[in-house]
């Protein structure tokens, strides 16, 4: 989530045709947005430790990277008894248990927005936050003059875990202690 600004369901439907699974990247549009032309493809560099854990966890084969322990998809809709539809999470169901284990009130939808804000307010690396989350170019000279560099953007993004402190003996608890509350305060990690 704060290394290519996925929502649980990017996540989830993340395919293995979608990784580069020697050099360590993704390349994909956002679920939410796959079916409109004006939406780009990103092209994700993963942090060593990211792409660490997808080779351990990942499966280069089939519809899905990443499947729960029982073979399913981390984020689905299911059909009750009753007939209605709802939606299962595996993924928020994990995080909940995380946050009480570390005693962490940091909520997951913010890490998104807490990575595209560190890029926003850097001087240096603001001009990819749009491209971080997925998002469509807004202006004329985005969508029809000015290609974004994939190699500035790579730095932005190696720059972002940095911030985080993934490149440290701290680790990912320093990247949700570190990171701002909608007041752009620290918030405090016990």
């Amino acid at each position: 989530m704060l290394n290519c600004g996925f929502t649980q369901t990017d996540i989830s439907d993340l395919k293995p045709t979608e990784v580069d699974w020697d050099r360590g990247r993704i390349r994909r549009k956002r679920c939410k947005t796959e079916d409109h032309e004006n939406v780009p493809v990103v092209d994700y560099p993963l942090w060593p430790e990211t792409f660490a854990l997808l080779k351990v966890y990942g499966r280069n084969t089939g519809d899905h990277a990443l499947l729960t322990e029982s073979g399913r998809s981390w984020v689905r809709d299911v059909l009750k008894a009753d007939g209605k539809r709802s939606k299962v999470d595996s993924i928020k169901s994990n995080y909940v248990h995380l946050q009480r284990k570390t005693k962490t009130a940091f909520p997951m939808k913010r890490l998104r927005k807490t990575a595209a804000t560190h890029l926003e307010t850097d001087r240096n690396h603001a001009r990819y936050a749009p491209m971080f989350l997925g998002h469509a170019p807004r202006s004329v000279a985005e969508r029809h003059y000015v290609a974004p560099s994939q190699r500035a953007f790579d730095e932005a993004v190696r720059w972002l875990g940095g911030e985080f402190r993934f490149n440290g003996p701290a680790g990912p608890r320093a990247a949700i202690a570190c990171a701002p509350n909608s007041n752009n305060e620290a918030i405090e990690s016990p």
